[in-house]
């Protein structure tokens, strides 16, 4: 494959040095021009493309991606690196010119994930649902697809719309995208739907209740006479009447919204008029059939739950999507309602739903080829950044000229995805500290983030956690984030720095990693227990165990096992879903939720050595004590046939003719 790299200096306005970009690199052609996105600069990759017959184009300019890809056609592979925005004018030389170089490195070496992709059949029925700036939505949409419309209360110009209006609140949304179904509660007597606005009624009311809108006030004594006189049926003075709608599609055009957040509701996030007609441009590009990125691949060994009981419920729980839905013991990811937040990947012990569009091994790929430098970077420390408004605060703090220190950025589709083993080997990779970058107004916040808490906690045991930070972006104030940068380093920079040989990924399960990476951060690792909601847990079996093997048929991750008759149980293996306290017949197991550091490189421990009983005939010890205790019990000390218990299973039969039990 052969590779051309285009440099822009903007006018000589960024500090890279652009000479040792160009010595150091291994490609076939590389040129540095200073005003890349003018004509000149565009003739010479025309003709540099042309003449070197290049297969793939490297861009270190700025955002204006859109001017290179109307010159460049598709048999060339274009790829993008903001270098003036993220580092020429951002920081010092030395820094902006090795973080360019290393952010040209990780573009030219690894391959973005490609996701298969979904067909939907969306439809053209779209529901609106609001009072403020629902009627300049309605004019655009009314053209364009088959509307109806929710109003908080009635209004005069729905006279001059022929579709479906309806006036009450939402109660419950269910279904997907292309599939929703709407509960709602209409308070208003009128049924708008049959409505012909004759203005019977209005004449009718004695009290003058209903006025030209066909509101009804409070003076309404509910006598009836517009009942009477209505030609269609269309009033109905019951309170309250429960409809439900389907639509393809709803539009939210004021905030406050409280129900399902999933794909395809699209909601006015900014709360003025272009937040709503933004909700209402997002729904027409959806309409008819489109494809979208199908964001999960799920693996088998789910510990949601076996033989009808209910086991872990972890991901179910933390969705903000509510794309995640629980039939019975079995956990369904639905993928159409998906957005890829990566909250259910993150907070899965076992690594059971895998993002597909940022993968565990993509992000390992990338922190390991950004923290590789020639040169060290002033503090060497990686940012997961979103791809919504933390990406656009770095841009917007690059267009502003505005010196920040040299974070070296991930990009995530949210900050969710980044999980506490991530966090840990991008320090075991020779991080100074690790920065999450997310959206000030996050679409895919989750209420108690058990994620965040859980990567705390882990940092918190091998003395990390200080060198950890979140920061939540917003692009319309970009000196905040850099304010909040500088006093981290500046923290930073009283931190003592180690460097340890790093250990190679073997594996996709987390929890097998995050236990790889704990054990190599052992030096910093101590006496640390912390009782919570998380994925750890410590059983406790009581003397009431009959070695059943009910615990050990239902654990998913084989935390616990039998040899010899005797129970075995690693605390590192165990995720704390439950499924053995909940299985046990006879009540004997505990689980306690607690992370335990020190446990984690422990060897198995013998958690219970139940008593064993011998046959009283070839002494062959059969059934354990608490088990022949039960059976008693069952059985009732005064039947004879008890005294059978007391024999082996090849002897019993045996003793039951000797003692007149069996003829």
């Amino acid at each position: 494959m052969k590779t051309g790299i285009f440099y822009c200096t903007c006018g000589k306005t960024s500090s890279i040095g652009y000479k040792s970009l160009k010595k150091n690199a291994n490609v076939d052609i590389v040129e540095v021009l200073d005003n890349l996105c003018q004509n000149e600069g565009l003739n010479y990759i025309i003709d540099d493309i042309r003449r070197k017959d290049l297969d793939r184009v490297l861009i270190g300019c700025t955002f204006k991606e859109h001017i290179f890809e109307e010159i460049v056609d598709d048999s060339v592979d274009l790829i993008f690196v903001n270098l003036l925005e993220h580092c020429g004018w951002v920081h010092e030389k030395k820094d902006a010119t090795e973080k360019a170089r290393r952010m040209v490195d990780l573009a030219l070496n690894t391959d973005k994930p490609v996701p298969e992709k979904l067909t939907i059949n969306v439809g053209e029925d779209i529901l609106v649902i609001g009072q403020q700036y629902v009627w300049s939505i309605i004019n655009r949409l009314t053209d364009m697809a088959n509307v109806s419309l929710l109003l908080d209360e009635s209004d005069s110009r729905m006279l001059q719309y022929n579709i479906p209006i309806y006036v009450g609140s939402v109660k419950n949304v269910r279904g997907r995208i292309g599939d929703f179904s709407v509960d709602i509660s209409i308070s208003h007597p009128m049924d708008f739907e049959k409505c012909i606005f004759c203005g019977k009624c209005i004449k009718a009311c004695k009290k003058g209740s209903i006025d030209s809108f066909l509101r009804i006030d409070s003076t309404c004594d509910q006598c009836g006479n517009c009942i009477n006189t209505c030609p269609v049926d269309a009033i109905d003075m019951q309170k309250e009447k429960a409809v439900t709608l389907n639509c393809g599609q709803i539009v939210v055009t004021e905030p406050g919204w409280r129900h399902s957040k999933q794909f395809g509701i699209y909601q006015n996030e900014s709360g003025d008029y272009s937040g709503a007609l933004l909700a209402a441009i997002n729904a027409i590009a959806s309409m008819g059939v489109i494809r979208k990125d199908k964001m999960l691949e799920v693996y088998k060994g789910c510990a949601a739950g076996k033989s009808g009981i209910i086991g872990c419920t972890l991901c179910e729980s933390i969705c903000p999507q509510e794309a995640i839905k629980r039939s019975g013991d079995t956990i369904i990811f639905d993928d159409a309602a998906c957005m890829g937040c990566g909250a259910c990947t993150s907070i899965c012990p076992i690594s059971i739903p895998r993002l597909q569009t940022c993968p565990d091994q993509w992000v390992y790929t990338q922190t390991n080829t950004l923290l590789q430098g020639k040169d060290r970077l002033t503090t060497e420390i990686i940012m997961f950044t979103c791809a919504r408004e933390g990406m656009k605060t770095i841009d917007t703090a690059g267009k502003k000229h505005l010196t920040y220190p040299p974070v070296l950025p991930v990009l995530v589709p949210c900050i969710n995805a980044v999980n506490e083993a991530h966090i840990l080997h991008t320090f075991d990779s020779g991080a100074d500290g690790v920065v999450l970058l997310g959206c000030e107004n996050c679409k895919h916040e989750i209420k108690e983030n058990s994620i965040e808490n859980m990567a705390k906690t882990v940092l918190e045991a091998v003395k990390l956690r200080e060198r950890f930070t979140i920061i939540k972006a917003n692009p319309d104030r970009p000196e905040v984030l850099v304010q909040k940068l500088n006093d981290f380093v500046e923290k930073l920079n009283t931190y003592e720095r180690k460097t340890r040989t790093p250990i190679k990924i073997n594996s996709d399960i987390k929890r097998y990693v995050l236990l790889d990476l704990i054990a190599n951060q052992s030096e910093n690792a101590g006496e640390f227990s912390q009782k919570g909601d998380f994925p750890f847990g410590n059983v406790i079996i009581d003397g009431k165990c009959i070695s059943c093997n009910a615990c050990m048929n239902m654990c998913p991750t084989e935390a616990l096992n039998n040899r010899d008759g005797k129970i075995f149980f690693n605390y590192s293996l165990c995720i704390a879903c439950g499924l053995c306290e909940r299985s046990c017949p006879e009540h004997a197991i505990k689980l306690e939720r607690v992370f335990d550091a020190a446990r984690l490189s422990e060897p198995e421990i013998i958690l219970a050595e139940p008593e064993l009983v011998k046959c009283q005939a070839c002494n062959k010890p059969f059934i354990t004590r608490a088990a022949m205790a039960r059976i008693t019990e069952k059985m009732g000390t005064e039947n004879k046939a008890v005294e059978l218990l007391h024999y082996c299973q090849d002897c019993r039969p045996i003793k039951a003719i000797e003692k007149g039990f069996l003829k």
